[in-house]
């Protein structure tokens, strides 16, 4: 790419001499990651431009739980290489939290992202675990105990398939109705090789191997609380504290997706007659949104509870027309 020296003014005939080359592309509208990656053919936008630049916003401490980022600024660093991009760029974006303080180094465990994604642009060859442990390590002055270190890597996966749609796939309205649903699963599908072709054609192992996923993610959530509580003693009291306040919210938000979507995917079931419309299933259907109405009715105090609340949008705010 040529460059204009910044110690030369470019006039307008300098640049119109310049090739028309791109400062910046994307290869999709969203991140690099499981549900789009980099191929020669998406690695293009478009068509004819090849993407030269990999940008990751890196949101800080958005979530009332905490957000280790390591395997999505891994993914999007190893195509940039992988695909001979111009480069790689992630930006730790710190905010609603500390006051309106844009300082990444300040906040909950979401801060380690900046350290992490420095070390891997060094080339340390340590693994996800040990670099998480190494950041614990020094921020806490004491070594983690491993139940910690896997808390904190498997929460993007337990946010993939307990509070989104799975693989990379956004839900973006998590308490809205079945019309919204169906809009976002096209809108954000299409960038999926299959999913907007399976859910617009479910069969039923489909949509129950879903609703399993979020069931999976909840106890697995859980499991990592009580993994976290039986190494109390051998963890820094901060660290504790601030992990387990923080997965505690975490859990309790992905049981109110989990009811909710539950909720959604057996009526959708029935709507394609992919479920019976019999008593057993209309009533199976019914407990998962009274389970959803008894859990935020519990919860509707704490931050997961309000975070719902504040998503739900119900009924459907389209005319039945």
């Amino acid at each position: 790419m040529p460059v204009v020296s910044s110690s030369v003014p470019a006039t307008r005939s300098t640049l119109q001499a310049m090739p028309d080359v791109p400062v910046m592309y994307k290869s999709t509208r969203m991140d690099i990651h499981d549900g789009s990656p980099l191929t020669h053919v998406l690695g293009k936008y478009p068509a004819d431009r090849e993407q030269i630049i990999e940008v990751s916003f890196e949101n800080y401490n958005v979530k009332p739980w905490p957000w280790c980022k390591i395997k999505h600024i891994r993914q999007g660093y190893q195509a940039a290489c992988d695909y001979h991009l111009a480069g790689y760029v992630s930006l730790p974006i710190n905010v609603e939290n500390n006051d309106r303080d844009l300082d990444p180094e300040k906040g909950n465990l979401g801060r380690m992202n900046t350290w992490l994604f420095e070390q891997l642009a060094k080339g340390d060859t340590r693994s996800d675990a040990d670099l998480v442990g190494a950041w614990l390590e020094k921020e806490f002055g004491m070594p983690a105990p491993g139940a910690v270190v896997d808390a904190l890597l498997d929460g993007d996966r337990l946010a993939s398939e307990g509070i989104q749609w799975g693989r990379g796939i956004h839900n973006r309205r998590p308490f809205g109705s079945l019309h919204d649903a169906k809009i976002y699963w096209m809108f954000d599908g299409f960038i999926q090789p299959d999913f907007p072709y399976a859910i617009a054609n479910p069969t039923r192992e489909f949509l129950e191997g879903i609703i399993r996923m979020k069931h999976d993610a909840y106890d697995s959530a859980c499991t990592h609380l009580a993994k976290l509580e039986a190494a109390r003693v051998v963890t820094h009291p901060k660290l504790y504290e601030e992990l387990h306040a923080g997965y505690t919210e975490f859990a309790a938000f992905i049981l109110l997706v989990r009811d909710w979507s539950s909720y959604l995917l057996m009526q959708y079931g029935i709507e394609r007659r992919v479920f019976a419309a019999d008593r057993q299933t209309l009533g199976r259907m019914s407990r998962y949104a009274e389970t959803f109405i008894r859990n935020l009715m519990r919860l509707k105090d704490t931050q997961a509870g309000k975070l719902a609340a504040g998503k739900l949008v119900f009924p459907d705010p389209f005319p039945l027309t």
